[in-house]
């Protein structure tokens, strides 16, 4: 039967929460079978907490640095799924407000599962390739042959490619930088209209960096800085770097810290657990290591 999470581990408080350093895992964790076997996939429902769970399956709710160890969770106070609740104001307290959250770009990622397109094998050889290109692209690359019952290539739909791009494309901005912020989103509007936008990365006294561009940003309309309400306008607009080119853009979607945020909580509902069979025998060796 679990003692209390091993009385024999060091004890630490983090963010308030009394808990056990699982730093400790680096030498369990070698006790730890690899054999698929002795786990099996389980679904967090929301609310549930990691001792909640313990108690269920294995009628202790001590046994809960199992869960913990097996998932290479470190950080229980955080690396735990959260409720919907509680990942609202996690995203509010990190951010600033869900809106930021949503309009803040981190990443870009290629588009394929939600991009249903079948190519005519005409279609397909007509795709632009161009190697030698400043930013060389290759749309063909974008898409997978499909065949018929023969073997025979009968079109063309979108490959399965999981990549990401950390940013579409990086650019200078020559302006009077001083007031604006590293990491704030800044935009252009024009007739009462949006027409760019980005987020700064850099900035000197006389230049911003930015990246995460949409739209195109011109020297007759001020800049406006979300967080500083900076406005200048810049003379003159440099695109430094284009990460993914503006032949590909149409693959790639933006991610956002909000989706961010939801699907790596989403990602936590699904651990593993040790089997309630083979957990007696786990425990015996994990105490031997630290008595």
């Amino acid at each position: 039967m679990a003692k209390p999470y091993f009385t024999n581990l060091p004890i630490m408080n983090y963010d308030g929460y009394v808990s056990i350093d699982l730093l400790a895992r680096v030498v369990a964790r070698s006790v730890a079978p690899t054999v698929e076997e002795y786990y099996f996939n389980y679904v967090v429902k929301d609310g549930e907490r990691a001792d909640m769970i313990a108690s269920d399956f294995y009628g202790n709710p001590n046994f809960v640095w199992s869960i913990y160890l097996i998932n290479n969770i470190i950080d229980p106070a955080h690396e735990w799924v959260k409720t919907e609740e509680d990942l609202y104001s996690f995203v509010i307290k990190k951010y600033g407000t869900y809106a930021k959250a949503a309009n803040k770009i981190v990443y870009y990622r290629n588009n394929y599962d939600t991009d249903n397109t079948i190519l005519s094998i005409a279609d397909y050889n007509n795709l632009a390739v161009n190697p030698g290109a400043t930013y060389p692209y290759n749309l063909k690359r974008f898409y997978d042959p499909f065949v018929d019952e023969y073997n025979n290539i009968v079109g063309y739909k979108r490959a399965n490619l999981d990549e990401v791009r950390s940013t579409n494309k990086i650019v200078e901005l020559t302006l009077d930088s001083t007031d604006y912020q590293i990491g704030e989103r800044i935009t252009q509007i024009t007739a009462g209209i949006t027409t760019a936008s980005a987020f700064i990365s850099a900035k000197n006294t006389d230049k911003l960096i930015i990246q995460h561009v949409t739209g195109t940003f011109v020297t007759s309309s001020p800049v406006y800085g979300e967080d500083s309400e900076a406005a200048e306008t810049p003379s003159s607009v440099a695109i430094i770097a284009k990460v993914i080119p503006d032949e590909e853009v149409t693959f790639f979607t933006d991610v956002t810290a909000l989706d961010y945020e939801t699907e790596l909580n989403e990602s936590r509902k699904i651990i593993r657990l040790i089997r309630p069979e083979n957990i007696d025998g786990i425990e015996s060796e994990l105490r031997g290591l630290f008595e």
